[in-house]
C-alpha cells in the first residue's frame, strides 16, 4: 500500500507534463486568431515583394 502511493505520484508527474505542452501551443494560436490573415500573411509576405 505505501509503495503504491509514491509510485502513483511519480506516474502522475509525467502525465501532467504532457498536457501542458499541447496547451500552450493552441493558446498561442488562439491569440492571433482575431487577425491571423493580417498578422500571419500580411507583415511577412509584403516585405519581400516590396523589395
Amino acid at each position: 500500500m505505501p509503495p503504491a502511493g509514491p509510485a502513483a505520484g511519480s506516474s502522475c508527474s509525467p502525465l501532467p507534463t504532457v498536457p501542458p505542452l499541447p496547451l500552450p501551443l493552441p493558446l498561442t494560436t488562439q491569440s492571433p486568431s482575431p487577425h491571423p490573415g493580417r498578422t500571419t500573411a500580411a507583415p511577412w509576405p509584403p516585405p519581400p515583394p516590396t523589395t
